[in-house]
């Protein structure tokens, strides 16, 4: 799916931002938090669009917090191109070569209960294995792939999408590698 003009220019204006280290510093204290996880940190940027950063408590980056954005880029690259208008994937627009930051779609929170969580999971993996088993070290979707967490998983259109590409970029053949 194609950005709108206004939006690409909301996200070029983003990306020019988070170039600047100290601008960057200082954007942490200063927009949302929406979610954290054990490496990372989500802001909401607006206009439909999240801020994924590296988390420590000093506002510097940790390593595994950038590894964790290029792997999630990498795979989302590697995803992608595979099947570009793919509505399993949370889109994934820019990231730092150093992985400092990565912008990617904002979608709803999933507010799935229980029984309709698993029932829609289960149909997701099965899903995802058809399209991208392939490109999978065993060929196909297991839990180590994803981070099957109910909080990893957000929800657009009414379909489950994955929030956190990190995991499945840690699982890929190195042929599919950018």
């Amino acid at each position: 799916m194609r950005l709108s003009a206004k939006r690409s220019a909301i996200l070029e204006q983003w990306k020019t931002r988070l170039q600047d280290p100290v601008e960057l510093k200082e954007l942490r204290s200063q927009l949302w938090l929406i979610n954290m996880g054990n490496m990372r940190r989500v802001y909401s940027l607006g206009d439909g669009f999240v801020l994924k950063l590296p988390r420590n408590q000093d506002k510097s980056c940790t390593p595994e917090g950038r590894r964790a954005n290029q792997r999630e880029w990498t795979a989302w690259l590697a995803l992608s191109r595979k099947r570009p208008r793919c509505s399993m994937l949370t889109r994934v627009y820019a990231c730092a070569p150093d992985g400092s930051w990565l912008i990617a779609e904002k979608v709803e929170e999933n507010r799935l209960a229980g029984g309709t969580f698993d029932k829609r999971l289960r149909r997701f993996m099965m899903a995802f294995t058809r399209y991208y088993g392939d490109m999978l070290l065993d060929g196909k979707c297991s839990w180590w792939c994803l981070d099957l967490g109910y909080n990893n998983f957000g929800v657009r259109d009414g379909r489950l999408v994955i929030l956190d590409l990190e995991y499945v970029g840690g699982y890929l053949k190195s042929a599919f590698l950018v």
